[in-house]
């Protein structure tokens, strides 16, 4: 659709990405906002949501961090780390401390925030579904930390090239929004430029570790050397240069995006922790999947459970990778037990 209302503008940031594409001018405008994610796969938006909201929510998860030891009580660096190492248990997308924060009153005014929702409903034209996990979709990220736990899979803590599509097939909208500000150092998220129009890309997996999305050729191919396999996509790496994008953020900024973009974890090099938070909002009436419905702990204890019981059969571990996947995409039924689901996918997948 060509735009009506608004023409762009670039942010300039000088580091080893190309800067975003800045899209404040096209708000207030559906057939403009529309446009800019059909061209650029997302819209980075400056300041729109209120400082404050964003500002206590992150003096509320500092507090907390300082009470269980991993941030210091410093002036000078609000996020400090202590060196204290993640214990998955306590601290992970599902794990007690999340659990604290998604209690928060402040996290709840952040993912119900009018100006979020009021942009939102503008993109969508229409009414804005707001899915059930959100409140519990706060990311805290360490530094010289490999790999978490998330719902019985392996995964790096610096998140690998994927696309939500691929974990959600549904039309629906990401919206990453950093609590601090974040420079090249601290890292945050990096996207593709173009991928949203080259279709599923090939998502790779290793005896329960996710892998992601090879950059290369050569990735691949190194990813298959390991045993890995490929559980969804057939869009495969090409020899094609890839322009990834990032631009430094403050607080009030918003990356929204498109299902099908390729985008990642930047490292975080720094002496902070990184917080932000990574949302799904879909047009009220869409198809939904079966985890916008719920939160996300109970869906990781429900795939914790389905690898549980594959991890335990006689199988190689790329059949159970396979079956995983299946199970992930069907979600639980209350016509059949887990296990049994679990071998039934596995006869699907030998």
């Amino acid at each position: 659709m060509t735009p009506s209302c608004a023409k762009s503008g670039y942010d300039a940031s000088m580091n080893e990405y190309e800067p975003y594409v800045v899209a404040n001018d096209a708000l207030g405008c559906h057939e403009t906002l529309e446009a800019r994610m059909d061209r650029d796969g997302y819209l980075f938006l400056r300041d729109l949501v209120n400082r404050s909201t964003v500002d206590r929510l992150r003096g509320d998860i500092r507090a907390l961090l300082i009470e269980r030891g991993y941030v210091e009580d410093d002036p000078d660096l609000e996020l400090k780390w202590t060196g204290r190492l993640p214990d998955p248990k306590v601290i992970g997308l599902s794990a007690p401390i999340q659990r604290q924060i998604s209690d928060m009153d402040s996290m709840r005014a952040l993912v119900e925030s009018d100006d979020l929702r009021s942009m939102l409903r503008t993109l969508f034209d229409g009414e804005v579904f707001t899915w059930v996990e959100n409140l519990d979709r706060v990311r805290i990220q360490f530094q010289d930390v490999s790999v978490t736990n998330v719902g019985g899979q392996q995964a790096p803590f610096a998140t690998p090239a994927h696309q939500d599509g691929y974990h959600f097939p549904v039309p629906f909208y990401s919206v990453w929004i950093p609590l601090m500000d974040i420079d090249l150092a601290i890292g945050g998220l990096a996207v593709r430029a173009g991928s949203h129009t080259e279709g599923l890309q090939q998502h790779w997996w290793h005896g329960g570790r996710y892998l992601g999305i090879p950059d290369t050729v050569e990735q691949a191919q190194a990813f298959e050397r390991e045993g890995g396999v490929v559980v969804a996509g057939e869009v495969d790496p090409s020899a094609r240069p890839k322009i990834w994008l990032r631009s430094d953020y403050r607080v009030g900024d918003v990356v929204v995006f498109h299902p099908r973009l390729v985008h990642r974890g930047v490292g975080n090099t720094s002496p902070q922790l990184r917080l932000s938070v990574d949302l799904r909002y879909s047009k009220q009436g869409d198809p939904l999947v079966w985890q916008a419905q719920c939160r996300l702990y109970e869906c990781h204890a429900w795939l914790e459970q389905a690898r549980r019981c594959l991890d335990a059969m006689p199988i190689e571990g790329s059949v159970a990778d396979r079956a995983w996947e299946l199970m992930r995409r069907t979600g639980p039924s209350d016509a059949i037990e887990v296990g049994e689901q679990a071998r039934e996918m596995v006869d699907r997948v030998k």
